[in-house]
């Protein structure tokens, strides 16, 4: 099917849904999530009806939006925001769906005081209470609403989530149950300065299920493009896949130290009663990390960087990104998917600073193992 034809029918689905949960389907907002989708193809859906853009990394939507700023369309910046980046996502975003912490906060007012602006934005709640995925948890989400609404430069439209990567419907409801919930008591609160009108939940797999929860705002993007090369899990981390719960909980890891035999862990997206050494780290679609390994070539990364001849501030977000990426990997349960994306984020910082990696021999050596060891393409360094 076309662009065209899969827009329409998404439509007719959103339109369903809403019809069959008591609401008008004019009243359902449509965000085409266009992570990794080209600009043409962006394009073409904008000319058939799209109206809104939500993008998740802050490099290839900077990209994106200067190719397509003049088709009139509205850009949301749907991933996670780190603070390093809120200058650059103010240079597209018309609403920032994942507010999730004081920090970002304060840092996105900071910067809007600088340019004499406000920004409309989302609070985000992890209603999966999933240790791998962003947002503010469900008992935080409203003394995180009030604190932002003391802020001038912020304006709240109501929140968002991510419901469980599962198949399983009644866990999926109960996400979006749960944000239904806060978003209630925040309206019965009356907080000031705090408008509720939107409830951005539900996405290609379960946009209809999320309208009958109380969704109005869906974020869509594979029923409208098709499938992606990189599964949505990159973006947002998921729960085990059915696959993997079908597998024995016991398992046996080769070659680690520190084993702590039959004992039940947790750790990044797998779970369950397994033999696993703390120098070991173990996720859903990686395998296993040395992260004994992984902490000294950080180090060394960081160490090496100062070579570069950086500017003082790059230098200092590079060494935020590093430093954070190691607190994680010194937690008892580290997600390696948080190490990758601060790993990513100085390697980005470098880019933007017209510098490369390869430069330094020595450099190169060590960010070639920490590509390797967090899953990261060789090809993403240069």
């Amino acid at each position: 099917m076309s662009i065209k034809e899969n827009l329409e029918q998404v439509k007719q689905n959103i339109a369903n849904a809403a019809v069959k949960a008591g609401k008008r389907p004019e009243d359902i907002v449509l965000v085409m999530a266009t992570k990794t989708v080209d600009t043409e193809r962006i394009r073409e859906a904008i000319k058939v009806g799209g109206r809104i853009i939500g993008e998740n990394k802050i490099q290839e939507a900077l990209k994106k939006y200067e190719a397509l700023k003049d088709e009139g369309a509205e850009w949301h910046f749907i991933g996670h925001l780190q603070t390093n980046k809120v200058k650059d996502v103010l240079k597209f975003a018309d609403m920032i769906h994942s507010v999730d912490r004081l920090s970002l906060v304060e840092k996105l007012d900071q910067r809007l005081q600088q340019e004499g602006r406000s920004m409309d934005i989302l609070v985000q709640v992890n209603t999966s209470h999933e240790e791998s995925k962003y947002g503010v948890s469900p008992e935080e989400a409203i003394p995180l609403v009030r604190q932002t609404a003391k802020y001038d430069t912020l304006k709240i439209y109501g929140l968002m989530t991510i419901g469980l990567f599962t198949k399983d419907e009644v866990k999926i409801r109960k996400c979006f149950k749960v944000l239904k919930e806060i978003n209630d008591n925040i309206i019965k609160e009356g907080i000031d300065r705090v408008q509720m009108k939107y409830l951005s939940m539900g996405m290609s797999g379960d946009y209809q299920i999320a309208i009958e929860e109380g969704a109005n705002m869906v974020r869509i993007g594979t029923a409208i493009f098709g499938a992606r090369n990189t599964p949505d899990a990159y973006y947002w981390p998921s729960e085990k896949t059915d696959a993997d719960r079908a597998k024995p909980a016991d398992k046996k890891v080769e070659n680690s130290t520190g084993i702590a035999a039959g004992r039940n862990v947790n750790i990044g997206n797998v779970s369950g009663r397994v033999a696993i050494g703390k120098n070991i780290i173990q996720t859903q679609s990686i395998g296993q990390v040395d992260l004994e390994e992984l902490r000294k070539s950080l180090l060394d990364f960081q160490k090496r960087i100062a070579n570069l001849g950086l500017s003082s501030e790059d230098q200092s977000i590079i060494n935020g990104d590093i430093n954070a990426a190691i607190k994680e990997a010194n937690k008892e349960k580290p997600v390696l998917l948080k190490i990758k994306e601060r790993f990513e984020s100085s390697v980005n910082t470098i880019k933007e600073a017209g510098k490369t990696i390869k430069d330094i021999s020595e450099l190169y050596e060590t960010a070639t193992k920490i590509a390797k060891l967090v899953g990261i393409g060789l090809s993403f360094l240069f």
